[in-house]
């Protein structure tokens, strides 16, 4: 007698055997293995107690009514010609009900099949037609992954369960029958270069207490660098789990290219959405805002330098500014047309794959170029900017309303901004002044976001907050 089925609650648990008084007990916690003989059934449905790979066939005990899909089937369990039920919190298997209630119902599940929902249910997802994040904590709901208001039954998923591989980042899964939705694996990574003396990492510190305080970001995140004394630099307050990825740099060059080099990291293709940004940029509301809107692009995510009133000198044209690869352009013999390029220092995707061949064809014009000795003002921007566009990678549309740049004292947004603002580039803060720069609006953002709690205001309702830095007496908001 072999075993062809395990048998799960309506609740998610497995049901352990206890040989001796032959009774079934739920165990607790959905799908959980504690060990103990669990409960499955032939493919005739004949029950059986599996323990140390053999199995023991059980008597008196019948099952009611099958209703199969896709291999997996819905039962009731009848016992003396009385139904069982399982309680939320485990226990043992009662047999009192005259009549089987429809939620009353038991699984019966292939082992592969769990295992395969065991797996969707340890990670997290992303739901955009619900724009939901899912965590494994949030989504169990019985025998249901629970998004919002909606619950997706296993049985009715099971084959898609089945077939999806662990490398796939993407499932569709269908609930009432018809009704579809997208879940797209999140487990985000968020990642810095920083080479150098303490004042560059006395900026990345700067900036990451705004992604922590403001960004409100405890996930992955990667520091990519020579030194091994990062502690210090890290908020305290930053609970997610910390990567470090040492790479020399012997020139300005080398440091540049590494933002392109993340490949080598462990386990790099378990992880999406990946967010890079350069240590000037400061954090100004929820950082998952952009996380999300880069899952659900296939190209590479930047901000374009496309201003309402002008901050870069000359306009970040393609065809007219060196700093995204005019030059470039102009001795390819290829016309990008009117377009303005992006600044390098935010770039998003949703998986390394999509972005891993153009890294590295940045990564191989540059070492060509210097091998040349030609003098790279820019370094890496320009030859992003050409790469991006040559190989038809680069979306705009989904990062460049959320960024904003600012000076020593205003913000720009893009011309088209979003109704919320995520980041703030200071580049155009003299070196001096930016760790300082953002501390201060890092400290006048989180006493705003106080007040818009402790009034009730609106989100959407924006307070200009005062503060000064060694070059500004105030900062302004600028669209």
């Amino acid at each position: 007698m072999q075993p062809e089925f395990l048998v799960v609650t309506h609740m998610g648990s497995l049901i352990a055997v206890d040989t001796e008084s032959n009774t079934l007990h739920s165990i607790p916690d959905f799908l959980n293995d504690d060990g103990r003989p669990l409960l499955a059934c032939n493919s005739l449905l004949q029950f059986c107690i599996v323990q140390n790979n053999t199995c023991i066939p059980i008597d008196n005990l019948n099952i009611f009514a099958p209703r199969w899909t896709d291999g997996a089937a819905r039962v009731g369990l009848q016992r003396n010609g009385r139904f069982g039920s399982a309680h939320p919190h485990g226990g043992p298997i009662t047999f009192d009900r005259e009549l089987q209630k429809e939620w009353e119902y038991f699984l019966l599940l292939r082992s592969f099949d769990i295992d395969a929902i065991r797996e969707f249910a340890s990670r997290s997802w992303f739901v955009p037609d619900a724009d939901l994040i899912i965590t494994p904590k949030q989504m169990m709901n019985y025998c249901s992954f629970k998004v919002g208001k909606c619950n997706f039954q296993l049985d009715e998923n099971i084959q898609t369960l089945r077939n999806h591989s662990k490398e796939s980042k993407n499932i569709i899964l269908t609930r009432h029958e018809y009704c579809i939705s997208r879940f797209i694996s999140y487990r985000p990574l968020i990642y810095y270069v920083c080479f150098g003396e303490d004042d560059q990492f006395s900026l990345l510190n700067a900036a990451l207490e705004s992604l922590v305080d403001i960004g409100l970001y405890q996930g992955d995140l990667c520091i990519i660098t020579d030194r091994n004394d990062l502690d210090e630099w890290i908020p305290r307050n930053f609970k997610g789990s910390l990567h470090i990825l040492h790479k020399p740099a012997a020139c300005r060059e080398e440091f540049r290219c590494s933002r392109y080099e993340l490949d080598s990291l462990q386990d790099i293709n378990s992880f999406g959405p990946i967010l890079y940004m350069d240590t000037d940029v400061c954090v100004s509301d929820r950082i998952s805002i952009l996380l999300k809107r880069i899952s659900l692009s296939n190209k590479i995510c930047a901000g374009r330098e496309e201003y309402s009133n002008t901050v870069a000198v000359p306009p970040s044209l393609l065809t007219v500014a060196e700093a995204v690869g005019s030059k470039l352009f102009h001795r390819d013999g290829y016309d990008p047309g009117y377009k303005f390029g992006f600044n390098s220092g935010v770039m998003g995707f949703a998986s390394i794959s999509i972005a891993d061949e153009a890294f590295r064809q940045v990564v191989q014009i540059i070492k060509r170029r210097m091998q040349t000795g030609e003098w790279l003002p820019y370094v890496d921007q320009p030859v992003a900017n050409y790469v991006f566009h040559k190989l038809g990678i680069f979306d705009f549309k989904s990062l460049s309303g959320y960024i904003q740049v600012g000076t020593h004292n205003r913000l720009y947004s893009y011309i088209h901004p979003a109704e919320v603002q995520v980041l703030i580039h200071f580049w155009a803060v003299r070196s001096k002044d930016r760790e300082k720069t953002i501390r201060n609006f890092t400290a006048s953002r989180k006493e705003e976001v106080f007040l818009i709690k402790k009034r009730d205001i609106p989100q959407n309702i924006h307070i200009c907050l005062l503060y000064t830095s060694d070059a500004a007496d105030d900062m302004q908001c600028v669209d």
